[in-house]
């Protein structure tokens, strides 16, 4: 996610190449400026005569469609982008809301006092499994296999909104011009942006969760573990570009969100064997209710990534877009007779429409295709730190350890704001009722 600031007027943005759909779109413009430089050049009586005005008010008919066609992926391109950010934020504090819940209402003992060792174990455990159960579900939205990508917790080490600053990734050439959609150019970005774990990954979760034989296999034709062996360029795009695709899924990869979290529910099922999680049935519930409702959240940011969108309208577009590069020429040599002001209009016009196109590609998968995706790690990081920040926080001494002044200045604090003093929410209110008392009292009977 690239993050900027809201000075000189905006222009500044202008100078901002990686992530830029104007930069990736520029081919189009430069194809369009020189078909009509040609035409200029070659056929100008010809093209005068065949758009009389009466087709070039046809062509404007199709514009009108192509433009109608254009903003309606855009809309629904933001709103993907949109309810992914949306939900996985509600995924989030959900499964902080369970973790904090379940510190909360293990004491150890049911009489107040220090924690004892039992009650220290369920507090380690349970902030891991929180952070794992988040990060192998922020994996699977980035389409993620490998264990090793997700590290160690570190505080110091900051993950950055834009990948554009990160210090372990330069993006090369192909990253300005194209989308990164294909495993072998992600595998290094994800390599160099790993996902951090509270504690990692102890031995037993690793070998409980690491991908064994023919599991690695993905749903096409292609085994996964090739991926990694970079094939040629021709290749690549032949199979990326006209070879059948399944979805991104990985067997036994994909699952991994629900194996941690059925730990989660293990864990909380032992802690109450050992006498813990001693609330009452009704108050833990809202435990189970959080890791439901993130449970949801999640899958509802699963289907973002499972289904894309549709590929009849994208196919449709595609040919009306081409169409459009072939046609403007035209009707724009047509139209200006000034060579310099018509292949400037014409390479506005049409690379106008593909920016508008390639910017809802982007965003209709919120979670892929970086600079301008969600900043995953980032997210990871702030997660971990709600969740440290709950496990060392303490109840202030002042409200339970009988600290009489302070008691007593919180106490006038809500006399003030129950008599209607200034500052209270009802101040205003409480003063005009007062004011309506007082005439009554004097009014003449």
């Amino acid at each position: 996610m690239i993050v900027y600031r809201k000075a000189f007027l905006g222009l500044h943005l202008l100078f901002r190449f990686y992530g830029s759909a104007i930069v990736r779109t520029a081919l189009w413009g430069v194809l369009a400026a020189t078909q009509t430089a040609l035409l200029y050049a070659l056929v100008p009586d010809y093209v005068s005569q065949f758009f009389t005005e009466g087709r070039v008010m046809s062509y404007t008919v199709f514009t009108a469609l192509l433009s109608l066609l254009v903003v309606f992926r855009q809309n629904a391109g933001y709103g993907r982008f949109h309810e992914g950010r949306v939900r996985l934020q509600t995924m989030s504090a959900a499964w902080a809301d369970a973790c904090i819940k379940a510190l909360c209402f293990d004491g150890g003992c049911r009489s107040l006092g220090p924690p004892d060792e039992a009650s220290r174990r369920f507090c380690s455990d349970c902030v891991h499994f929180f952070s794992l159960l988040h990060a192998v579900a922020l994996q699977f939205l980035r389409s993620d296999w490998l264990l090793e990508n997700l590290s160690e917790h570190d505080q110091a080490k900051l993950p950055p909104w834009d990948s554009g600053n990160s210090p372990n990734y330069k993006p090369s050439l192909v990253d300005y011009l194209v989308l990164r959609s294909v495993s072998t150019r992600r595998l290094p970005y994800n390599a160099a942006h790993p996902i951090p774990v509270i504690g990692r990954l102890s031995a037993a979760e690793e070998e409980l969760l690491r991908v064994k034989g023919e599991r690695t296999r993905t749903l096409d034709s292609c085994g996964w573990d090739a991926a990694k062996k970079g094939p040629g360029p021709l290749r690549t795009f032949l199979r990326y570009s006209f070879g059948p695709s399944q979805g991104k899924y990985v067997r036994g990869a994909a699952e991994r969100t629900y194996q941690v979290f059925s730990w989660v529910h293990e864990r909380f099922r032992h802690r109450m064997v050992e006498d813990g999680l001693d609330m009452p049935a009704p108050i833990l519930a809202t435990v189970y209710a959080s890791l439901q409702k993130g449970l949801e959240a999640f899958e509802q940011c699963r289907y973002l990534c499972d289904t894309p969108f549709p590929f009849s309208w994208s196919q449709l577009l595609m040919a009306m877009l081409l169409a459009n590069q072939f046609m403007l020429p035209f009707v724009i040599v047509s139209s200006v007779q000034d060579w310099a002001l018509g292949i400037v209009f014409a390479t506005v016009a049409t690379q106008a429409y593909w920016a508008l196109n390639e910017v809802a590609r982007e965003m209709e998968d919120p979670y892929c295709f970086e600079p301008n995706d969600i900043p995953l790690p980032r997210l990871q990081y702030q997660f971990n730190e709600r969740l440290l920040a709950a496990a060392n926080s303490q109840l202030p001494g002042g409200l339970v350890s009988g600290d009489a002044a302070f008691q007593h200045k919180v106490w006038r604090a809500i006399q003030r704001a129950a008599s209607g003093s200034v500052g209270a929410p009802d101040a205003e209110m409480s003063l005009d009722a007062e004011v309506q008392v007082v005439v009554t009292k004097d009014a003449p009977e």
